[in-house]
């Protein structure tokens, strides 16, 4: 398994099935994550923090534009750290 840096627990959440709760949740939950001191990471993680309060707070936000920011987030959390076989990795995303 993987060395993953950092934890983000959506489990709590994810079967409401309330897409805007579960977006609300996914944007506090980034911003409070430790940043790296990293420019691109921590760029990236405040952007998608942002993307999940835009559709938190848009009543018309589909699934679809959900999807498409936890794809997003995935790519991201996915991302190596180092060139260890199973090394370091950004974050895990626990949804289950």
């Amino acid at each position: 398994m993987a060395n993953w840096q950092r934890h983000l627990n959506l489990k709590d959440m994810w079967d409401s099935g309330d897409v805007h709760l579960i977006a609300k949740t996914a944007s506090d939950r980034l911003r409070d994550l430790l940043p790296f001191n990293d420019g691109q990471l921590d760029y990236i993680r405040v952007d998608l923090a942002e993307q999940f309060a835009d559709i938190a707070d848009d009543p018309t936000s589909s699934t679809n534009e959900f999807d498409y920011v936890m794809e997003e987030l995935y790519d991201w959390a996915d991302t190596k750290l180092d060139s260890e076989w199973n090394g370091k990795k950004v974050c895990w995303v626990a949804t289950f």
